[in-house]
């Protein structure tokens, strides 16, 4: 299984000048209305993450007081979006169990495992809601992407290069 060599790790984005009327809005019209506040706390430290059997990294640190949700973009195969309360088009696909994030999602498997704590402040286990953006493209054409990125944000539009994008969600059963 081949070693990532270049992860860029993205965490405390802050909206700015959110001009929608609701920011959850995606480009296919459809929207999450914010149903509860966000979870208390996630923090990924020490933590192997794998991605099916295509690769392999250390996630040091990452992690919010306060999160709705976790994304990961993988080079060649898209975006995850991951939360315990996710919007209304998000679907169940994997867990939140103590040290272990797990998914699977579009023919992808996805752990996260923590040497040493919960992932979720209290421990607590809960549902993985996941929402998932095949073509997903996160670098310019110019220049070559990381292999992924992972980070925290309040709202899908945090996501660098979110609102240029115009990709409906897909089935993760697909």
């Amino acid at each position: 299984m081949p070693k990532l060599t270049l992860v860029a790790v993205l965490a405390g984005l802050t909206l700015s000048g959110c001009d929608s009327p609701n920011p959850m809005a995606i480009p296919d019209g459809s929207a999450r209305e914010p149903e509860a506040a966000p979870t208390s706390g996630l923090k990924i430290e020490n933590a192997i993450l794998t991605i099916s059997n295509l690769a392999q990294t250390t996630v040091t640190e990452l992690g919010a007081d306060e999160f709705n949700f976790l994304f990961l973009w993988v080079n060649d195969l898209g975006l995850f979006v991951i939360g315990v309360d996710g919007p209304t088009f998000a679907e169940e696909a994997g867990s939140f169990a103590g040290k272990t994030l797990e998914f699977s999602c579009a023919g992808t498997d996805v752990s996260f495992v923590n040497e040493t704590r919960a992932i979720l402040n209290g421990g607590e286990n809960r549902p993985a809601l996941v929402t998932f953006f095949r073509n997903f493209n996160m670098g310019s054409s110019d220049e070559r992407p990381p292999d992924l990125v992972l980070g925290v944000v309040e709202v899908f539009k945090q996501i660098p290069g979110f609102e240029e994008r115009n990709l409906p969600p897909e089935s993760c059963s697909h």
